[in-house]
């Protein structure tokens, strides 16, 4: 299921084992898993119509586990009958020999046999069946499918759209997707000066089968960019001996831009988790009192919350005598108490949140 679930993640569809209520045209696909197949007559390892999904056809898929129970292979034959399912042939040596290409041992596409593998992704190739080149990606989205298409973009694609990291005071969680060959994630960071750790990860089944040593199931292979505002590319992680990435570094006071993205390669797309820290800087406070007269020479100051603020510094302005910051304080809490008394006239207040570096 983890690894099916990773190979339709780009796509508005839901791999379950709870069986829907039809499997109509445009509607829903089953895969059955079991048995040798020897009632098909064809020796196959599974079994679909080609374009089933659209076209009336049966749209139960068949992948004959007996002849090879491996969980990835099985996994991997499930997407592959689907995607016949969906429009797709094989993905072959080229387009003049009817075979199955097989990629190496670092990847392979699925609508070929990439057993030896260690991702396997919806690929751009030639294909004997259609006689050129097939993009499996377009394919399965092209307008006869209707239904099948790419799940809405999470994250924004550049960095001038992007909005704040999700984290809380400094810790970042976010799961995220990149959906099609050309999509990035970007997020922006507005942090303190300090050290600024991130780190990607990818879909792994050992973490929920730890022991076994298996392939770990991700079509991503990531790359991971921090920016400056400017647009500066201040350090990379592009692992070519890892599924995941990783960056550490100690940035200023500023604002900065991450990037998840991926290979150039075809069909490098899929599910991805970010974690780490940075020195967030302090959000804004609101003053709250006082307004209107006051009659107390020595008046009370009093403002909102600012998270991750480390002291407050309230200010005040005397606009009858045109002086700037005529009254200023350093404070812990959200409230400060004149330690001076304020001539009669008029006054306009602010307060300013610190961080521990000031």
């Amino acid at each position: 299921w983890y690894r099916m679930s990773e190979d339709f993640a780009p796509f508005n569809v839901n791999v379950t084992t709870v069986a829907p209520a039809s499997i109509n045209d445009f509607e829903a696909l089953r895969v059955v898993i079991g048995g040798d197949g020897a009632w098909s007559n064809t020796g196959a390892y599974g079994l679909a119509y080609v374009n089933a999904f659209s076209t009336g056809s049966s749209n139960s898929v068949f992948v004959f586990s007996a002849i090879d129970p491996w969980p990835k292979n099985v996994a991997v034959a499930g997407s592959h009958e689907c995607g016949h399912a969906v429009g797709l042939f094989h993905q072959s040596s080229d387009s003049s020999t009817n075979d199955y290409r097989s990629g190496d041992n670092r990847i392979g596409p699925i609508m070929g046999t990439p057993y030896a593998g260690l991702r396997d992704v919806w690929d751009i190739g030639p294909s004997f069946g259609v006689g050129g080149i097939q993009d499996d990606m377009a394919v399965m989205t092209r307008p006869g499918n209707q239904t099948f298409r790419y799940r809405q973009d999470d994250f924004a694609s550049t960095a001038a759209t992007s909005v704040s990291i999700p984290a809380t005071n400094g810790l970042v969680s976010v799961n995220g997707l990149l959906e099609t060959n050309s999509d990035s994630d970007f997020f922006l960071i507005e942090a303190d000066a300090g050290p600024l750790t991130i780190s990607l990860t990818t879909l792994d089944v050992n973490r929920f089968y730890p022991g076994l040593n298996l392939n770990p199931g991700t079509n991503l292979d990531p790359i991971l960019r921090l920016y400056s505002e400017s647009g500066t590319l201040l350090i990379e992680d592009a692992p070519s001996a890892s599924l995941n990435a990783s960056l550490s570094t100690t940035v200023q006071r500023g604002l900065y831009y991450l990037e998840v993205t991926s290979t150039d390669e075809p069909g490098a797309v899929g599910q991805y988790s970010l974690a780490g820290n940075f020195n967030p800087l302090p959000s804004i406070p609101t003053m709250v009192a006082p307004t209107g007269v006051v009659s107390e020479p020595l008046p009370s100051f009093i403002w909102t919350v600012a998270s991750n603020a480390a002291s407050y510094d309230p200010e005040v302005d005397d606009l009858t005598r045109n002086v700037q910051r005529y009254y200023t304080a350093t404070e812990v809490a959200t409230l400060h108490q004149a330690l001076t008394q304020f001539a009669e006239g008029d006054f306009q207040e602010r307060v300013r949140a610190v961080t521990t570096g000031g």
